[in-house]
């Protein structure tokens, strides 16, 4: 997994290119992703309301199964996620990658690697109780407009 994602951080250093002063007229995307925040695949829409700045809303979902026991916690795990009894998980993320997204619309493309961290995330044996930090990689693709 390490050499993995060495190999995308150096792909995405060779492939970035300097950002060129030029007018932005697509200023909003949508596209699908696997993995990135979204886990394992999201639905996502961007809007650019400057060239260095954006809002991204995206929807993923995963299903989890749980096991529990008379008097005792329910539990449930899956993907490198693990959770206890019932509620919200709160994940923070950190990305680094290579977009490709012409100013003027079309075809977009994205790659790289990003850091999930909050409770419950290992990359084996998750324990729902512990902060962790769980290595992901993403790719999109979609159209600018």
């Amino acid at each position: 997994m390490k050499r993995i994602a060495l190999a995308a951080m150096a792909a995405a250093a060779l492939c970035a290119t300097p950002a060129l002063a030029q007018r932005r007229d697509a200023t909003s995307s949508l596209f699908v992703e696997g993995g990135g925040p979204g886990l394992l695949y999201s639905i996502n829409y961007e809007l650019l309301f400057d060239d260095d700045y954006g809002i991204r809303a995206g929807f993923g979902y995963q299903s989890l199964s749980a096991t529990g026991a008379s008097g005792g916690s329910t539990s449930a795990s899956g993907n490198g996620l693990a959770v206890s009894a019932s509620g919200t998980i709160v994940l923070g993320t950190a990305l680094i990658g290579y977009r490709r997204q012409p100013a003027d619309g079309g075809f977009q493309f994205r790659i790289g690697i990003e850091a999930l961290v909050g409770k419950g995330l290992a990359l084996s044996n998750p324990d729902p109780n512990k902060l962790g930090v769980l290595p992901w990689g993403y790719l999109s693709i979609g159209f600018s407009i």
